[in-house]
């Protein structure tokens, strides 16, 4: 399969993938349930009655505990049952649902487009970060024909998920660390735009789909181990690298969440995890 050149692989692939998301969108029928149908409907009544403005809302409630909850419990339109989960329902749709349906309007037809584009992007993204890391050329392209012939992806495009968007922050917010990394190891004006760039996307990544306690493991890490292959090894090079590729990337990171998250006051978590672990120990005990 690296045998192929790339002028052929990259259109049979992406292309083929493209042609099964349009025929997934217009052939596979799903039906949203439960979670992702609380919060499809709740992007589409907060674009209909605040439009951009509501962009001002969160963030000015999301800054206090529960103050984002009470005020849309308080809507007339949001049924009971979404009290548990108000908070990461606001902050799932904040980047992907909510910009749709106030740019369309009330159209699902702009939800399953949007998917199919996220979709085939984050294969492309996937593609090219397997790329930097493997000089082999088979890796990355049998890793991105294994991610295309996932068949749950194609049945995602039809649902108003979390799933596809997360999928898509994160191949990018990778690429774009990736691509961090690979610069010249020198202090300079274009390693701190891409850095402040990776941080906020690494912390819209954390808002869509709740991975932020990974990125502050892993980011350290890869500082560490980057400093290593510096070819000046001493105390300037190796303070500068770990400023650019960790401490920039994770302020911007949390500064992104501090603003936009609302389910970091996570006592609605506590109360939804708790019980199930409690009832755990106790069929265990």
């Amino acid at each position: 399969i690296k045998n192929i050149d790339e002028s052929l692989f990259a259109p049979l692939v992406f292309g083929s993938a493209f042609i099964l998301s349009c025929i997934s969108i217009v052939f596979l029928g799903s039906q949203a349930t439960s979670d992702f149908e609380r919060m499809n409907q709740l992007a589409i009544n907060i674009s209909q009655h605040f439009g951009w403005s509501y962009l001002k809302t969160h963030v000015l409630l999301s800054l206090h505990s529960s103050s984002l909850k009470e005020w849309i419990a308080a809507l007339p339109w949001v049924p009971s049952e979404y009290n548990h989960f108000t908070r990461l329902y606001a902050d799932r749709i904040l980047f992907y649902l909510f910009p749709i349906y106030t740019l369309f309007g009330n159209h699902f037809f702009y939800i399953k487009i949007t998917n199919v584009i996220l979709h085939i992007s984050t294969g492309i993204l996937f593609y090219k970060t397997v790329q930097k890391f493997f000089a082999d050329r088979s890796i990355s392209r049998l890793s991105v024909i294994y991610f295309f012939l996932f068949p749950i992806g194609y049945l995602n495009l039809n649902l108003p998920n979390h799933d596809i968007p997360g999928l898509f922050f994160l191949a990018l917010s990778l690429f774009v660390y990736a691509h961090l990394l690979s610069l010249p190891k020198v202090q300079g004006t274009n390693r701190i735009i891409i850095a402040v760039i990776s941080g906020i996307i690494l912390g819209i990544t954390d808002i869509q789909r709740g991975y932020g306690i990974i990125f502050y493991m892993l980011l350290p890490l890869a500082g560490i181990f980057g400093s290593f292959t510096l070819e000046k090894k001493n105390f300037y090079s190796t303070s500068i690298f770990i400023l650019h590729s960790v401490l920039i990337p994770l302020a911007c990171m949390y500064l992104c969440t501090y603003f936009f998250k609302a389910s970091k006051h996570d006592g609605e978590i506590h109360e939804i995890i708790f019980p199930y672990v409690n009832s755990l120990i106790q069929s265990l005990s």
